[in-house]
């Protein structure tokens, strides 16, 4: 917690032998029940034998979480991806660094708003494993789909279709939940999505 006082913290978890992931949350400061999962997370993997390594982003821009508000510096981090020097491209070029096999990016969405719908998002090109994961997770923990034809087109510059572009196969989870505050119901949700991206990969 004290890194994130002075930028994007990260833990790695994991023994190395298998595959390697990112999970990423905060991308919207005031998206906290998914933040709040990937702390669950983090806590429940903690001193656990992993094979594999995972890469776990609780708050993608700390800054914002603290003040609980959605866009860093006036700009929204899910839309600038593609940017060079941005913090979500940073982060992309953290996984081509770190070879990684996938990358799940966690979210919540506000009823009555864009999807508005406890969900997982991917696409079919470039990389059809991104499709493969979406069916993998939405069976998993019995929630919508969305599988676009093409990364970077319905979302140019998101963290997940910037991936995508890049050669890394990634995903969006949504879970239903107002933004500024936790619920347990959310919480639990997501962290059944973040279970089923690392089962997905044999972790």
């Amino acid at each position: 917690m004290d890194l994130s006082k002075i930028g994007t913290p990260y833990i790695k978890l994991g023994n190395g032998n298998g595959s390697t992931i990112i999970i990423t949350s905060g991308v919207h400061g005031s998206e906290l029940s998914p933040q709040a999962a990937t702390i669950k997370l983090i806590n429940k993997l903690y001193n656990k034998i992993i094979y594999g390594t995972i890469y776990i982003f609780p708050f993608v821009a700390p800054n914002i979480t603290s003040k609980n508000i959605r866009l860093y510096k006036k700009r929204n981090l899910n839309k600038i991806a593609n940017i060079k020097n941005s913090l979500t491209n940073n982060i992309i070029n953290f996984a081509i660094e770190k070879n990684v096999n996938g990358l799940g990016d966690f979210h919540s969405t506000k009823p009555n708003d864009n999807p508005g719908q406890t969900i997982v998002m991917g696409s079919y090109k470039p990389l059809i494993e991104s499709a493969t994961i979406t069916n993998y997770i939405s069976k998993e923990v019995n929630c919508a789909k969305i599988i676009y034809d093409q990364a970077a087109t319905e979302y140019l510059g998101a963290l997940e279709d910037a991936c995508n572009v890049t050669n890394i196969p990634s995903v969006t989870c949504e879970v239903l939940c107002p933004h500024g505050i936790i619920e347990e119901e959310a919480i639990d949700t997501s962290y059944k999505q973040m279970l089923s991206f690392i089962k997905y990969f044999n972790i």
